[in-house]
């Protein structure tokens, strides 16, 4: 079974109530998400109900309209981790893919609009025939014009039209969801940024940890849903 994994082999990320259903587990193919931070596709319809065995899921796949981040998708193995939107449009449902504070993926139902738009943190920039290159957090390649866009600092992407909605800095002030460190899967506000290390707030708690575990997702407020 090369294309399974064993429950207790199964990364962190992936949810205990998802190991302990099943003895294996369907490996996700290579795509957009580490292994570590990301599931096969059918391993999430499965956690939602929506099939059992492989033979169910695989004909909801191509019997039905499953779209990720607005793309239909009928691999059982396509890979599909953080900030990613899973819609069925048939059921009249979407659900963003987040992390909770025991570092597991989970499903998040959210409305219409709000499954337009996807935050995507910009890992590295470099020049490109003329215009800036955006590498972000989910593989994507954005140009633009505007040299304002820092490492480290968000774009909230909008899946319908295929262009840039906002541009959130990692800045004081910025709210922030924490993908790492001892505040995983809580929304906090930065107090500082110094270096590789940022200060930040979570209720009345002030803590420091590494600037690559802050994921800017609003200014004065988060701007996407990532608690139930």
């Amino acid at each position: 079974m090369k294309n399974h994994i064993k429950s207790v082999a199964a990364p962190r990320a992936w949810p205990v109530r998802v190991k302990k259903a099943q003895k294996y587990i369907l490996k996700p193919a290579p795509g957009t998400h580490s292994l570590a931070r990301g599931m096969a596709l059918a391993a999430v319809l499965a956690s939602l109900g929506l099939g059992k065995t492989k033979r169910e899921l695989t004909h909801l796949l191509h019997a039905t309209e499953v779209l990720v981040d607005g793309v239909r998708r009928k691999k059982n193995e396509f890979i599909i981790g953080l900030f990613d939107v899973l819609s069925v449009p048939a059921l009249g449902k979407q659900w963003r893919m987040i992390l909770d504070a025991h570092g597991e993926l989970r499903t998040l139902p959210v409305s219409p609009e709000e499954a337009g738009i996807k935050p995507l943190k910009i890992m590295d920039k470099h020049l490109y025939r003329g215009k800036i290159q955006l590498n972000c957090s989910d593989g994507r390649n954005l140009l633009t014009d505007k040299a304002s866009f820092k490492v480290g600092d968000t774009v909230l992407y909008s899946l319908g039209k295929k262009e840039i909605s906002k541009h959130l800095p990692l800045a004081k002030g910025s709210v922030i969801f924490l993908i790492g460190g001892k505040s995983l899967g809580k929304l906090g506000t930065v107090e500082d940024v110094l270096g590789r290390t940022i200060v930040y707030k979570v209720g009345d708690e002030v803590n420091q940890t590494k600037r690559r575990y802050a994921f800017v997702i609003g200014d004065q407020k988060a701007l996407i849903s990532v608690e139930a």
